[in-house]
């Protein structure tokens, strides 16, 4: 069986572990992407060591594990200036510096295709003109989705942002501004790949609603972390209930629901709201802090393992997602949690069982959930064990070898 190339701006860990997979299974050939670090180098032994917690989760994203040493090649040039005007400028300069990074990327990609690549894996926005070069010489092409499709994307933030009680930041709305082109990009990806796989169920349904055939198109959701370690406080005790949200603080993540919700609910003096993330929207923070509110900032994966263990309730009322991984980091460290079937969390939180689902926007019902939370508090801690268990229940290493056997299906019947 033909190998394929991969194609990846990043070196996320959910890519990684299919990335593992592939090579084990013959199935890689090589990975081209942007900034790369290797553990065996001096930098990369530097970075590990010295860097500040809080960037280490970026980095973990650039970092070239032992497998990929001779397997990996980088474009670092415009990535470098994309997180250089991030750092300067913040997310309206990165988002416009990305346009830029990732199209050439891209251009990249495909100018060093080899004679021997018939197939490559893409990821999403990054891959047209990887995959028209490969089409060009009847290769095949397969697209990884890790959101949902553009129009829902567009349909979404247009109405969010569209709302006058929503504080928009500059970014949100440059982001709409640019989503037409994003839009068509990501259309003429879809008609060149062969197969796209979706990292949820969720993802996949968007992929269908907007014309996809459905033989094209398969859901393999990511898998969780591992179950390990002190689980989460999940409502034992009699302290004040920690509610915790982590993610950007952005009106797509429904920020501006859950705060709109957490102001109407009388028993927030018994309660506290806790904020891990940078922010998008723009916040009052002092007048939050008198309602409880917490805001802890982006915090680094040791940062954010101790949160996790302190909190009692994990939300996350999004508008859209693709699966979102926060989720899975909840339940695996035993979290009951209340989110919105939009997160891609799809059967592992199961309304009444280890969690709440609600729909997007409806800020009533969130106020109804927050409080039947703390009227049942003892019924937490259950919950919070059976998220554990669904965790166990849908591995990372489950997901990949689904992942690998949806290639494999595809590079047989091609």
């Amino acid at each position: 069986m033909e190998t394929t190339l991969v194609s990846s701006p990043d070196l996320r860990p959910s890519l990684l572990g299919v990335l593992e997979g592939m090579a084990q299974d013959g199935l890689l050939s090589r990975v081209l992407t942007t900034l790369v670090l290797r553990n065996r180098s001096g930098v990369g032994r530097w970075l590990r060591l010295m860097a500040p917690e809080k960037w280490r989760g970026k980095l973990e994203k650039r970092f070239a594990p032992d497998f990929l040493e001779d397997r990996v090649e980088g474009y670092p040039w415009r990535e470098l200036a994309r997180l250089a005007a991030g750092y300067v400028g913040g997310a309206e300069w990165s988002h416009q510096t990305w346009l830029w990074a990732e199209l050439g990327f891209d251009r990249w990609v495909a100018r060093s295709l080899r004679s021997e690549d018939r197939c490559v894996y893409g990821m999403e926005h990054a891959s047209l003109e990887t995959f028209r070069a490969m089409r060009a010489k009847n290769g095949r092409c397969i697209l990884r989705a890790v959101m949902a499709h553009g129009d829902a994307v567009d349909a979404v933030l247009s109405r969010e942002i569209g709302k006058p009680s929503h504080a928009a930041s500059a970014y949100e709305k440059r982001w709409l501004r640019d989503q037409a082109r994003v839009l068509e990009r990501k259309r003429a990806e879809c008609e060149l790949a062969g197969l796209i796989i979706a990292n949820s169920d969720f993802v996949r349904q968007t992929y269908l609603a907007a014309g996809l055939p459905p033989e094209r198109v398969v859901a393999v959701p990511t898998g969780c972390p591992p179950v390990e370690g002190e689980a989460a406080r999940a409502g034992a005790g009699k302290d004040k209930l920690i509610f915790l949200f982590a993610g950007t603080l952005s009106l797509r993540k429904g920020m501006m629901d859950l705060l709109a919700a957490w102001e109407r609910w009388d028993g927030r003096k018994q309660a506290e709201l806790w904020l891990a993330g940078s922010e998008e929207v723009t916040l009052d923070r002092e007048r939050y802090s008198g309602w409880g509110v917490r805001f802890l900032g982006r915090l680094g994966s040791a940062e954010m393992d101790r949160v996790y263990r302190q909190a009692d309730v994990f939300v996350l009322p999004t508008h859209l997602e693709g699966l979102a991984y926060v989720v899975l980091e909840a339940i695996a460290h035993g979290l009951p949690v209340v989110t919105t079937e939009a997160s891609g969390c799809g059967k592992l939180v199961e309304d009444g069982v280890n969690g709440r689902i609600v729909r997007p926007g409806q800020v009533e019902l969130l106020v109804e959930v927050l409080e039947g939370c703390l009227a049942q508090r003892g019924r937490l801690p259950e919950m919070g064990r059976i998220s554990r268990e669904k965790a166990k229940g849908w591995t990372q290493a489950d997901s990949q070898r689904a992942h690998h056997a949806a290639i494999r299906e595809f590079l047989r019947r091609e």
